[in-house]
């Protein structure tokens, strides 16, 4: 995969009578680790949207089409904005459709042997002064049975070549499948991947979803998301809450805000069909069995972590799963852990070492293959583990 990354905030400026949006990206990997080189340029399309509740697309670029060539590293190109309507939000997409990641169904099942390209979005400022510079991503979720509605996961990330602050192919891959479990029917005669984080989605009482190391929030907004739009989740009270480090919480709960913002969750109010909230959680203190009060108020279904074992955590990050584990089954739960990850380098096979030494089985695993553009292929798997 493939993500476009605005450098900095877009600006508009005056230019021989007309207003200009001055915009730099970068076309690179989820850890920025590598630059897209195709073979050929790619051409690339920037939407407009102006205000209001049914925003009208403007093609910013109908002629002057940018490009991205193999080489670069940067591409810095100026768009023309037209006087009406007022472009309040644009979207930075590669112009092929088979291309571009605009649907979560592109990335799971997905309908191409070639990588994608996820598109970005900016809101425009007034005077171009966006201090946090954040944009964000935007996917359309598979519309239930009997819908017409088009609904879209949206998650904010930081501006910027880090990799901090920003969505993992892992993540998104993951919520990718997440949303093809709890929102696409099984026409094919075929059984889906996870049948048994499936049964979990789908079951008939109260489910508490608890994400660790949940960065910008992807999986568990995800999560939420996808469950609000369910009509088995809609029966029933689902309760989703994030955790992370304190530094992790501005994003965080900016996503869960955005969220709220676009289907009226609650963040707290567990009356709602869905609600969404997130609390500081160190597993240092983890690891001791030391929680948060929103994690000891509830009992866990499922904890949910996705591109977490590439740090030297890992020991403590195991030890406080169990000792996640070991709470929720002294209150008569059987707490099943979901660990999505792309795997990356040999030294990330300790964590399903220290699983095993410390009791979890692996009860169901898939691997959702990736293609990525002019590169060989990669895979982001999913495992669901138990313990006795």
């Amino acid at each position: 995969m493939h993500y476009i990354r605005l450098l900095r905030p877009p600006t508009v400026e005056r230019h021989r009578g007309e207003n200009v949006l001055k915009i730099a990206i970068t076309i690179t990997t989820d850890l920025s680790d590598a630059f897209l080189a195709p073979d050929d340029p790619v051409d690339l399309t920037i939407i407009g949207a102006s205000q209001g509740h049914a925003p009208v697309p403007v093609n910013l670029t109908p002629s002057r089409i940018p490009k991205w060539q193999a080489g670069m590293r940067a591409l810095k190109f100026d768009v023309p904005l037209p006087a009406k309507p007022a472009i309040k939000t644009i979207q930075i997409r590669a112009a092929n459709r088979d291309i571009a990641a605009l649907t979560t169904s592109d990335i799971y099942p997905g309908s191409s042997d070639q990588g994608l390209i996820l598109p970005v979005y900016a809101d425009l400022v007034s005077g171009g002064d966006n201090k946090l510079h954040v944009c964000f991503r935007s996917l359309r979720l598979p519309q239930p049975d009997g819908t017409s509605t088009v609904n879209t996961l949206q998650v904010e990330e930081e501006m910027g070549e880090s990799m901090a602050r920003h969505i993992w192919d892992g993540g998104l891959t993951t919520v990718s499948l997440v949303a093809n479990l709890c929102l696409s029917p099984d026409n094919s005669g075929k059984q889906k991947p996870l049948p048994l984080l499936s049964s979990i989605l789908q079951q008939d009482g109260a489910l508490n979803i608890l994400e660790l190391g949940c960065g910008v929030g992807i999986l568990g907004v995800g999560f939420a998301r996808a469950l609000a739009l369910s009509p088995s989740a809609q029966k029933r009270g689902t309760h989703v809450l994030m955790t992370d480090l304190p530094d992790a919480q501005v994003r965080a709960r900016a996503n869960i805000e955005r969220c709220v913002a676009q289907i009226g969750l609650s963040p707290s109010d567990k009356t709602t069909p869905v609600s969404l909230d997130f609390e500081d959680l160190d597993w240092n203190d983890g690891k001791e069995g030391i929680f948060g009060a929103k994690v000891q108020a509830s009992t866990w279904d499922l904890v949910a972590l996705s591109d977490c074992t590439y740090n030297d955590l890992l020991p403590v990050l195991v030890q406080t799963l169990s000792a996640l584990h070991h709470t929720c089954s002294e209150r008569g739960a059987d707490t099943k852990i979901m660990l999505a990850t792309k795997p990356r380098h040999s030294a990330e096979r300790e964590f399903f070492d220290l699983m095993r030494a410390d009791g979890w089985k692996i009860a169901e695993q898939t691997a959702v293959r990736l293609p990525v553009l002019y590169s060989e292929d990669q895979a982001v798997e999913v495992y669901m583990f138990s313990k006795n």
